[in-house]
């Protein structure tokens, strides 16, 4: 809910290993950050001839409220509909072009623009990102039409025994807590968010100090990190990160919730708060998670008792 590799069979192992160890070394990441801010990752792969672009702002329902969740999200449903210089049919062609797919959302504690394409397409694919990043049009008469759409995948989602279980259990598990929102948000949160809102919130989150560029594939980390300074380095920085807003603690006392719906199957969920990364336990909770559930393939099939770690 809440985030390409290549393998190749060999039947003389100690070959196998050295490629590994090989591609390993060649396959170090490059970190830079901008005058303005903006970080920039770079990892050189030489494997296969493809490139990831990944562009990340912290944005998503954690620094939403109730009465406007799912406007992350919502932003970037109507950011991919066109930019200053192309609508979106056409940008959607001129990637395709390149044997590459882009996409846009917001999710839990971040959005991302992703992209990707053949390797030899990539300084045209970080130029498709950043003019989608940085020049969105965000059309006042895209806003009904993208809201409906919403709506949609909303009532699909809720329609949908499993999805609708994990909603419940999460808004259950976290309460006032901004975890505990719907990324899509609700009927009523959409039905309050205007044009205004939506470029508003834009522009609070997509600020050079605030954002991260990624990119992995077949790639030189020098003349990546000198196009990422071409495309961005222009970009105004701010006064820094932002502060991070308080937020209500999670439920921590035992709840037991029950929602019917017409279905086939029952879904049962039990979880609890894990411990953080940096927390001594978390690799221990990690193992235990999926030695208690796993999905259908764990042993305890076919249920699932998950700790969710936020």
């Amino acid at each position: 809910m809440r985030r390409i590799g290549l393998s190749l069979g060999s039947a003389v192992l100690a070959l196998g290993l050295a490629a590994g160890a090989a591609a390993a070394q060649e396959s170090q990441v490059t970190r830079h950050v901008l005058p303005n801010g903006l970080t920039v990752l770079v990892r050189e792969n030489p494997v296969a001839p493809v490139v990831a672009v990944s562009l990340m702002t912290p944005m998503g329902t954690r620094w939403e409220r109730p009465e406007v969740a799912g406007i992350s999200n919502f932003v970037h449903a109507v950011m991919v509909r066109g930019t200053a210089k192309r609508s979106g049919a056409q940008l959607a062609e001129a990637i395709a072009a390149l044997g590459g797919k882009l996409s846009a959302a917001g999710e839990v504690d971040y959005s991302e623009i992703r992209a990707t394409a053949l390797s030899r397409f990539w300084r045209e694919l970080l130029g498709f990102t950043a003019e989608l990043a940085l020049e969105p049009t965000l059309a006042a008469s895209e806003v009904d039409g993208e809201r409906d759409w919403l709506l949609g995948r909303i009532q699909k989602r809720r329609d949908n025994a499993p999805s609708r279980a994990f909603d419940e259990f999460f808004a259950t598990l976290y309460g006032a807590h901004p975890y505990g929102l719907q990324v899509l948000g609700t009927p009523e949160s959409l039905a309050r968010v205007d044009h205004a809102a939506l470029v508003a919130w834009y522009r609070r989150f997509y600020r050079p100090e605030r954002m991260t560029l990624a990119v992995s594939g077949q790639v030189s980390s020098t003349e990546v990190l000198a196009e990422a300074r071409r495309l961005f380095g222009a970009l105004p920085g701010g006064s820094g990160a932002a502060a991070e807003p308080s937020r209500p603690a999670p439920v921590t006392s035992p709840t037991r919730r029950v929602v019917e719906q017409p279905a086939q199957q029952a879904q049962i969920l039990i979880g609890g708060i894990a411990p953080s990364l940096d927390h001594p336990d978390h690799a221990a909770v990690k193992v235990l998670s999926s030695i208690l559930g796993g999905g259908m393939a764990g042993r305890r099939e076919p249920g699932q008792l998950r700790a969710p770690v936020r």
